[in-house]
């Protein structure tokens, strides 16, 4: 099963304001469009220069948003 001629396939970083607008977005424009979504880098801790969370409970929480 392929897209029609009026699919849309935005890229889309997965960062709280663009959840936020896909969230917004009525379900008849939903039903057109299939993000492909890029998790962003894992956010480092400016004082100890380690990541602020391990790469397991970063994609948890991504895929949490994702659910919702």
């Amino acid at each position: 099963m392929g897209f029609g001629r009026f699919h849309y396939v935005p890229i889309v970083k997965w960062k709280q304001f663009e959840q936020r607008g896909i969230e917004d977005l009525g379900a008849s424009v939903k039903s057109k469009l299939t993000p492909l979504i890029e998790i962003i880098e894992i956010g480092t801790d400016l004082k100890t220069g380690k990541p602020k969370r391990t790469p397991e409970n970063h994609v948890a929480s991504a895929i949490k948003a994702l659910l919702k």
